[in-house]
């Protein structure tokens, strides 16, 4: 949500300035201090009276305003490698408000390592040792532009565990046992 200070140019000394907002297609609103707050994409006209005093007649003017969408900007947050077979979930932060912004997915792009990634879910498993890139991605709204944000994972390789299974005694002459 954008912020704007409206700014007032006036001959009428000391003036007392009300601020008022009619929503269109897009939606604000205004402060007593004159700051518009930009809730939705569209447009709304703003609305600026002064109040007549011993030297000047009341006076109203109104300026049409044009909200944009937002583009919003993603965190993404999961641990930086990940071993072949195991698994990661990654979560992604936005600032698009109000549960705004569209839908978030996840992709793989391949580096020198694999992993697949579960689109909706973010859970990321390795498949091959090396680097791969997660791509997090908001598809846009009504107020929001689409968002992405990228991060490196790298897929390490497994430790080996070696284990002896055979006996531990043997005789002179003998074969183990």
């Amino acid at each position: 949500d954008g912020f704007l200070t409206v700014t007032i140019n006036t001959t009428a000394q000391g003036a007392s300035l009300t601020y008022n907002i009619t929503n269109g297609a897009g939606s604000a609103f205004v402060t007593p201090a004159g700051i518009i707050n930009a809730l939705q994409a569209g447009t709304v006209t703003l609305t600026v009276s002064s109040a007549a005093n011993s030297n000047y007649n009341s006076s109203t003017v109104s300026q049409l305003i044009i909200i944009n969408k937002g583009t919003p900007v993603l965190g993404l947050t999961f641990p930086d490698t990940i071993a072949i077979g195991g698994s990661i979930t990654a979560s992604v932060s936005t600032t698009a408000t109000y549960s705004r912004g569209g839908v978030i997915t996840f992709s793989i792009s391949a580096g020198s390592g694999s992993a697949t990634v579960n689109s909706s879910t973010g859970v990321v498993t390795g498949l091959l040792p090396g680097s791969v890139s997660l791509t997090a991605s908001s598809a846009g709204d009504a107020d929001y532009n689409m968002g992405t944000v990228s991060k490196q994972v790298l897929v390490l390789r497994n430790s080996q565990t070696l284990t002896i299974t055979s006996a531990n005694t043997l005789a002179v002459d003998g074969t183990l046992t």
